[in-house]
């Protein structure tokens, strides 16, 4: 076998000039086999690559079922080195084959990582600092950022096929320089890449082609594969990760980005599909993008504009001996032409551009997850597929005396219940009188498709698993006010059957209730659900009426309960009274009738203005009070009909001036 029988081309993730000297090089030499830095256990998914159907930005995912936190992403955009060989190689009847180390051996190294510094916690203060190589080769040409450095040197040109010689070069004598840049980690990954090549060429595979982090490349060259591999066996022993799951799920420009996290160093996704696209190009595109957008806001933007832009990016360029204007340029280009010198209308417009979600797409036959397939059906019934789909931020508005708005506000928030926040309401929806109108913030990111795969240990159709995950959050949750604030979703939901069990619980849970702070933190939420009178209301004045006659149920929650009973009508004025009369007789403490009489008169004076019996109960009971207690309670007293509108207040004010006897008609 000969020498150049195996090209290696070490490029950046990510980079447009790598993606097209990648590509000149397949173009230019062929290859029977394409080799790629993916991991060895995402080899399955690699064959449906060539499905038009499935366009980028998209990322393969390897998780597992059992802790789906664990994820690991692999994104991959149409500008990625990675993507246009492989793209090539389906179209080119060449194979593809994975060569990293699999993606469970890496979740095993990082646990193992983990736990070794939780049994020596000060270990990170030992750890020998590693200096960046190509850090270094960037100061030297005078950037302080590395990635800056290689983006303006390698990838803001179309360089051909003739760099990956050049650039493999560099970095074989950086790797002899920094032999410590090379880590642990590093290195398994590599004896598990020159392993899988070795095999290839065992198996007769002449032509090879392999596309792998330019820091890889001249660990892979011809020379040095049977060195790399050595030791592998031994490396790996006793390191075992759990069993994956792989799945292709859509991605955004948004996520791509250095600052979305699973970026590498992709300042702007944008900008490098139009070098991509035609580095020479690619300035005045931007520029125009940005006009359009300063358009949009409702500002002038010439034609005359972005060509005097265009030019003085130009001569930004020249000044600064760049083969052509980067981003740097550009914005200081746009800041004296399209901007007028506002720093803030700048930033506003390229905040503008870089917001273009350009989404990818995954054909719905990649998954054979049944309750991905179930909330994709229910989202096509409702009309929500296109926020699904696009994942763009938008503002819907639904009218839930319509059947098929009623449905989608219960999907809405079964999601809620699975944890996957696809919509949020707004908080005038929260608060409105009315129960028929809402507004939703829709917003679908890519993540959200991994949690749904989590969601699967519940169940394979959305209701059904919304309510399991409930049942399962029931039994986690402690308080009073947590189960109130769950009641409320699960009406919104429509999981009504759920609602006896957690009426249930909320029972049990007031009875053992003793702090009033708890139980006041529970009132708010307990008081939005009178707003759903319609729905299963006996269900819930059932529950309120054993709370309030509960033994052991705290006086402020029974006062509020007996309350809710008298404005419902389901309890008459006499048993009122009588009520009223046991909770503040003598055999009760005094502290204890307070707090019930500042849960039974809560925010309002009405039951005292239109019942007259229960007014003269409580004017008696007053009546009854020495000085000391009564200016021991009057704090609480003055606190509760403190909360009574000021009209309510007059009217009960007149009341008490009335002379003994004389009643208002």
């Amino acid at each position: 076998m000969t020498h150049s029988s195996l090209h290696i081309y070490g490029i950046r993730h990510h980079g447009p000039g790598s993606a097209r000297a990648v590509l000149d090089a397949l173009e230019l030499n062929p290859p029977e086999a394409l080799v790629i830095e993916m991991p060895a256990d995402l080899q399955t998914a690699l064959y449906q690559i060539g499905d038009e159907d499935l366009y980028p930005p998209v990322a393969l995912t390897a998780y597992d079922p059992k802790s789906v936190s664990t994820a690991l992403y692999y994104p991959l955009a149409r500008f990625s080195p990675e993507w246009v060989a492989m793209r090539w190689a389906a179209d080119n009847e060449a194979t593809i084959h994975a060569m990293d180390l699999p993606s469970s051996l890496m979740i095993a190294l990082s646990q193992n990582e983990k736990q070794q510094l939780d049994l020596k916690p000060n270990a990170s203060k030992y750890r020998r600092v590693r200096r960046d190589p190509l850090g270094e080769l960037a100061k030297l040409a005078g950037y302080a950022d590395r990635e800056r450095w290689w983006e303006r040197t390698f990838e803001m040109q179309n360089p051909g096929a003739g760099i990956f010689e050049h650039t493999t070069e560099m970095i074989r004598m950086l790797r002899e320089s920094y032999p410590e840049a090379t880590d642990a980690e590093c290195k398994l990954r590599e004896m598990h890449m020159a392993k899988t090549i070795l095999g290839l060429q065992k198996q007769g595979v002449d032509n090879i082609a392999v596309v792998c982090g330019a820091w890889h490349a001249p660990a892979l060259q011809q020379n040095m594969l049977r060195q790399t591999a050595k030791g592998y066996a031994a490396a790996k022993r006793g390191l075992r990760g759990p069993k994956l799951e792989v799945t292709w799920i859509p991605w955004t420009y948004e996520r791509l980005r250095s600052e979305g996290g699973y970026g590498a160093g992709v300042q702007s996704p944008v900008w490098y599909g139009l070098l991509f696209d035609d580095p020479r190009s690619a300035p005045e595109h931007y520029l125009t993008l940005m006009a359009i957008e300063l358009r949009a806001m409702g500002q002038a933007a010439s034609t005359a504009q972005v060509v005097d832009a265009t030019e003085l990016a130009d001569q930004l360029a020249e000044l600064r001996d760049l083969v052509l204007p980067g981003l740097d340029e550009i914005q200081e280009a746009a800041l004296g032409t399209l901007a007028e010198g506002a720093k803030a209308r700048l930033d506003a417009i390229r905040k503008n551009v870089e917001s273009y979600r350009t989404t990818g797409r995954v054909p719905e036959n990649f998954t054979s997850l049944p309750l991905q397939r179930d909330l994709e059906t229910r989202l096509k019934s409702v009309r929500l597929m296109k926020p699904y789909r696009d994942m763009e931020r938008v503002e819907k508005n639904l009218d839930l005396r319509k059947e098929k708005h009623l449905e989608a506000s219960q999907l809405l928030c079964q999601l809620l219940l699975l944890g996957i926040p696809f919509g949020s309401r707004d908080e005038a929806s929260l608060n409105a009188k009315g129960t028929f109108k809402e507004t939703w913030t829709l917003h679908w990111q890519p993540d959200f498709a991994l949690s749904l795969l989590g969601c699967h240990v519940y169940g394979t159709q959305v209701p059904d698993a919304a309510a399991a995950a409930l049942r399962a959050r029931m039994d986690e949750e402690s308080d009073l006010a947590s189960l109130t604030k769950v009641v409320d979703l699960i009406i919104l939901a429509g999981l009504f059957d759920e609602l006896q069990d957690v009426a249930r619980r909320m029972r049990e849970q007031a009875i053992a209730t003793v702090d009033v702070w708890l139980i006041a933190r529970a009132l708010p939420p307990l008081l939005r659900l009178v707003r759903y009178d319609s729905i299963h209301t006996r269900l819930w004045y059932s529950a309120v009426e054993r709370l309030t006659y509960g033994n052991k149920t705290h006086p402020l929650l029974a006062g509020w309960g007996l309350r809710t009973l008298v404005d419902a009508g389901l309890i008459e004025q006499k048993e009122t009274s009588r009520y009223l009369r046991l909770s503040l007789g003598t055999g009760s403490a005094l502290s204890g009738s307070a707090m019930f009489v500042e849960g039974f008169l809560y925010s309002s004076a009405l039951v005292l203005l239109h019942q007259p019996m229960v007014f003269k109960v409580l004017d008696a009971w007053m009546d009854t009070l020495e000085p000391e207690p009564f200016r021991s309670l009057l704090p609480a007293l003055r606190r509760t009909f403190s909360q009574f509108p000021p009209n309510e207040r007059r009217k009960l004010s007149a009341l008490l001036q009335k002379p003994e006897g004389e009643e208002e008609h």
